[in-house]
């Protein structure tokens, strides 16, 4: 039996995508789970009184990719999807923080107050039902609080305030944040995408220089990971060629 020839590919490769900037930042997709490209032919096909055509021909070709990652990464989903704003800096969430009041007062500060954002919520000590937020701390009443900007909770009098439990917002330095606007369609998120393929020593790679992001979707799922999957799809470039697929299979 002859020996076997063509390159095989093993595990999920490597995906990297340059946006088409002027002196673009890589972004290397972290954690790949699988990465997918289809090139998609239209047939159109020709017919006389019989049953099978009697020739066919090509239609529109489509080259739609797809990459499934194990990590969140903001320039990815800035510079290759949305095309918004990256700034340094986070907004995490604190979620049931107990509120501590002192006694004869009904005020307490988040613990991160000094970078207070969004309010989201308050709950009762025992019974785990939630407060009614107020707009003012002239009008509380039982079951209400109020909120300032600080980060300050006012409640009333006359309730149990021990126990009380804070969800909010916050800003706090490290990390990074995508401020989306809503930008006018056309060639938003243009990027260079780069499909790298190993076998053993053997090595691959799809170079595809004119696509665009079509969508990228986020899961939460119970007691599994989180894998974000990106899509998009590639055009010819300004010589109107798609790109290039390069194989260490030799004939």
């Amino acid at each position: 039996m002859a020996a076997q020839t063509g390159q095989k590919v093993f595990g999920s490769g490597r995906f990297y995508g340059i946006p088409t900037v002027s002196n673009p930042t890589p972004s290397q997709f972290g954690v790949v789970q699988n990465v997918s490209l289809d090139l998609k032919r239209d047939i159109k096909r020709l017919f006389g009184q019989n049953q099978l055509p009697v020739d066919i021909a090509s239609g529109m070709l489509s080259v739609v990719g797809k990459a499934q990652m194990g990590t969140l990464n903001a320039r990815l989903f800035n510079d290759l999807m949305i095309g918004g704003t990256l700034s340094t800096g986070q907004i995490p969430f604190i979620a049931n923080e107990t509120l501590t009041i002192t006694t004869g007062s009904t005020t307490a500060t988040a613990a991160n107050g000094a970078g207070f954002q969004v309010d989201l919520g308050i709950y009762g000590s025992t019974s785990g039902v939630p407060l009614v937020r107020v707009s003012s701390t002239a009008i509380l009443t039982t079951g209400q609080y109020a909120v300032s900007t600080a980060g300050v909770y006012t409640f009333s009098s006359l309730d149990s305030l021990t126990g009380l439990k804070a969800s909010y917002l916050y800003s706090t330095v490290g990390g990074q944040t995508v401020t989306m606007s809503n930008q006018p369609m056309g060639k938003t998120g243009g990027f260079q995408a780069v499909i790298a393929l190993l076998w053993g020593t053997e090595k691959a790679s799809i170079n595809l220089g004119n696509c665009m992001a079509s969508d990228i979707g986020y899961q939460t799922v119970l007691d599994d990971y989180m894998k974000p999957a990106f899509g998009f799809e590639a055009a010819t470039d300004s010589s109107d060629n798609l790109g290039t697929f390069s194989f260490a299979e030799v004939e």
